[in-house]
């Protein structure tokens, strides 16, 4: 972001400039090294409007991470003052830094943040009006990157967490939670809430696996079962068509052990008469659940944050909530312009925008998310958190990696001659056909590694407790 060439101030400025409130802080950073670490979370030196004060931030801070004090005599060194331009200016400061300790300093930082987003937002609007009118971009590589820079904006002037607490205000904030009575939306099986507690609001899950192992299955059943427990769900669809996802959670909610739904059969549209009725009675039922979908091939994370904004306040105004956001998959996202070329960046970003909404928007978010092929090349296939593809940050970002392990994949594959290891190995096969293991790997809330079993029936879409259809025989074919 450009700034006004460097000039050298010796007198006051207008009240209520943004310069005078620029000049306070700095004054107020140079004088207490607390002001300088709350002034830091929140500004980096290109906010500052004038080039002085931002290169003197920029000097502070990099006093400070090396554990130096700040003086004049530090600040001028480290500026290379050699045409003494900056002398006056340094020693009009350390004057006034006294006068600069009394400015509230929340208020001033506010002040220059407000700055800083009008600033980005006319930015975003000159830069549209320019693409649009002159055809030199793509109208949506145009609407996409204005996308970009009002989120940064917006994330500036979102309500700000407290970060200080002392013994009495922290547990204050406990016992706040524990009476607010707002309900922890359900991942949709209690076995594996009782693992992770649920999927708490401002938290990031990652579900994992390999292809075949019913990533998109999980996905869709556990979305339909927190709309069900009456959370507000919100599915991002990056790869699958939205009727494709209606369908898999339309089997899922029709089915029946003993007579299945496949939702191969819906595409086909070879239903029969029973299961069309059973179809219909399932979408009477999902109807009125609170569940959006939205397809879309090369969103990103901007793009999603600024539907799931408008969707929390269409919800809100009807006294809902937005509380879980599932993206199918953060593979698929489409990277911003920022890392190009490094993919292990790209999906870092993707992943840290990912916490980042989940934090600001205080909604569950799930990613699912495709490991890489060095499981395959494994005599156990049972994977671990060290295969998620491309980046490291994922399993950084997440609060919960969950990785989905179906043995009877693996199993399918193995051939045999001898009439005896063909009889065992279709005992296995029975046995694995509707197991899926959710390997908790990473809990930021308890304990890890955890299996839990689940009951699956890959072709319906349905995923039940580990007990379900025991002592039931099903349907040939299924």
């Amino acid at each position: 972001m450009s700034r006004p060439a460097m000039h050298v101030v010796t007198v006051a400025q207008p009240a209520g400039s943004i310069y005078e409130a620029e000049y306070a802080l700095l004054g107020s950073c140079m004088m207490n090294t607390a002001h300088l670490d709350a002034a830091s979370a929140y500004l980096a030196p290109d906010d500052f409007e004038t080039d002085i004060i931002g290169r003197c931030f920029a000097v502070l801070i990099g006093l400070r991470s090396e554990g130096r004090r700040p003086s004049f005599h530090s600040l001028l060194a480290e500026l290379n003052d050699t045409d003494g331009t900056a002398k006056p200016f340094i020693v009009q400061l350390v004057a006034d830094a006294a006068k600069a300790r009394a400015a509230p300093l929340m208020d001033t930082i506010e002040v220059i943040k407000d700055r800083v987003v009008r600033r980005q937002l006319a930015e975003a609007a000159k830069h549209l009006e320019v693409a649009v009118t002159t055809g030199t971009r793509s109208t949506a590589d145009a609407a996409a990157e204005t996308l970009d820079t009002i989120d940064v904006a917006l994330s500036r002037i979102r309500p700000t967490q407290r970060r200080s607490y002392d013994a009495h205000s922290a547990g204050d904030e406990v016992f706040s939670f524990l009476d607010n009575g707002e309900k922890i939306p359900t991942s949709g099986w209690e076995q594996l809430d009782q693992v992770i507690g649920g999927l708490p609001k401002g938290e990031f899950t990652v579900f994992a696996g390999r292809p075949g192992m019913a990533k998109t299955a999980a996905g869709a059943s556990s979305a339909r079962l927190a709309a069900k427990a009456g959370h507000g769900v919100q599915i991002f669809s990056v790869e699958m068509r939205a009727r494709l996802i209606q369908m898999r959670i339309l089997a899922d909610a029709a089915y029946r052990y003993d007579d299945p739904i496949f939702y191969k059969d819906i595409i086909g549209r070879k239903l029969s008469g029973s299961h069309r009725a059973r179809l219909e009675e399932a979408h009477a039922r999902c109807r009125e659940l609170p569940l959006f979908i939205e397809e879309q091939s090369d969103i990103t994370v901007a793009e999603i944050a600024a539907r799931c904004r408008k969707r929390a306040a269409d919800l809100e105004k009807q006294g809902k909530s937005l509380d879980v956001v599932y993206v199918d998959h953060i593979g698929l996202l489409k990277p911003s312009a920022r890392y190009a070329g490094s993919r292990t960046h790209e999906i870092a970003d993707i992943s840290n925008g990912l916490r980042v909404l989940a934090k600001d928007l205080n909604v569950a978010v799930v990613g699912l998310c495709q490991l890489n092929r060095g499981v395959e090349g494994r005599e156990s296939k049972r994977p671990t958190k060290a295969d998620l593809r491309d980046s490291g940050e994922i399993e950084e970002d997440a609060s919960n990696v969950i990785l989905l392990y179906r043995p009877y994949y693996y199993l399918a594959q193995q051939k045999y001659d001898d009439p005896e290891e063909i009889q065992l190995h279709a005992a296995a096969l029975e046995k694995a056909r509707h197991k899926l293991e959710l390997i908790v790997d990473k809990n930021r809330n308890g304990e890890a590694p955890v299996t839990v079993e689940l009951f699956v029936d890959i072709g319906a879409n349905a995923i039940r407790r580990k007990s379900f259809g025991e002592g039931l025989k099903p349907r040939s074919g299924a």
